[in-house]
């Protein structure tokens, strides 16, 4: 199992992310091989004891580098997380995302925003489960 620190469960949302999270947030950035899956495969425990705005900025750009890569379990485990994260993703937090992204240059945020619509899993089906429909 990964580790997360000590005693992962019992550890409060605010101690995770003031010590734990703070020391992962350089990993979800550049994790590759066997590091990347170990990551993907526990994102739920991220997932859970992190605010909104830390799952969009770090654990979705991990989630999104995982797709990328090559290995298919690292793209599988990464489709299963992503609905997990999906119903856990604010929907004011993505609200505020379609409005910033208006302003934004880069054409892959503002379309990934926008392809949310009513509900964040309706995107991750859309484009990875089912991307021929």
């Amino acid at each position: 199992m990964l580790n997360l620190g000590p005693y992962p469960r019992l550890r409060g949302k605010t101690d995770f992310e003031l010590v734990t999270f703070s020391a992962l947030v350089p990993v979800l950035s550049i994790a590759t091989g066997e590091t990347l899956l170990l990551l993907v495969k526990h994102a739920d425990l991220i997932i859970n004891k992190t605010t909104s705005e830390h799952r969009v900025s770090h654990v979705m750009p991990m989630l999104v580098r995982a797709y990328d890569d090559g290995d298919p379990r690292i793209q599988e485990e990464a489709l299963r997380k992503s609905l997990f994260l999906a119903k856990q993703l604010d929907m004011q937090l993505l609200q505020f995302m379609r409005k910033s992204s208006d302003k934004a240059n880069d054409p892959l945020q503002r379309h990934i925003v926008y392809s949310f619509r009513d509900h964040p899993s309706n995107w991750i089906i859309k484009n990875f489960l089912y991307p021929n429909q």
